[in-house]
């Protein structure tokens, strides 16, 4: 899948008054959370790894979707070179394990939000790339989970659910 294209249907599903740097940044740093809590419940014996590895999908492909936003609402400067970008339907390898994945992504946002220059094309790759290393350390493409943020957002938007709480509103 291009970039260019999930971030056309990520579109679709975020409403106007959401399109804020306070919202986007709130949004992608929450969904980094939610990535940890679910670490953290693994950690614990809450349940396997391949119930982990479900949880991660999902919760990535929120990190995704608030990436894509983020880049769609905030970037300065050109983004032709983003938009050729493909989102690889393969595991990427060059990773280390989804706690130290989580700690690496969350930095890199903290990083990029306490700079007083705006977001830009090489912020939104980086955490494009580091998306990528997370989906890896569970096993998954970042495809994989940009698929099924946007089957879940669309079936929620069909249902007038956007608005809500929980993993399965």
């Amino acid at each position: 899948m291009k970039y260019s294209e999930f971030i056309d249907q990520c579109r679709t599903t975020i409403l106007e008054q959401c399109k804020t740097y306070e919202y986007l940044y709130a949004g992608l740093k929450s969904e980094i959370g939610e990535v940890f809590g679910k670490v953290k419940k693994y950690i614990r014996g809450d349940f396997g790894f391949d119930a982990l590895k479900e949880s991660a999908r999902l919760e990535i492909g929120d990190v995704l979707w608030y990436v894509a936003m983020i880049g769609d609402n905030l970037t300065t400067g050109d983004r032709t070179y983003v938009h050729k970008m493909v989102l690889s339907n393969e595991v990427f390898h060059d990773c280390v394990e989804p706690f130290q994945e989580c700690f690496l992504i969350d930095s890199l946002a903290v990083e990029i939000a306490s700079k007083n220059r705006g977001f830009t094309a090489q912020d939104e790759i980086a955490l494009l790339h580091s998306c990528e290393n997370l989906a890896g350390s569970f096993g998954l493409t970042i495809e994989e989970c940009a698929v099924g943020v946007l089957r879940k957002l669309q079936d929620r938007k069909e249902r007038d659910a956007i608005h809500g709480d929980g993993d399965f509103r």
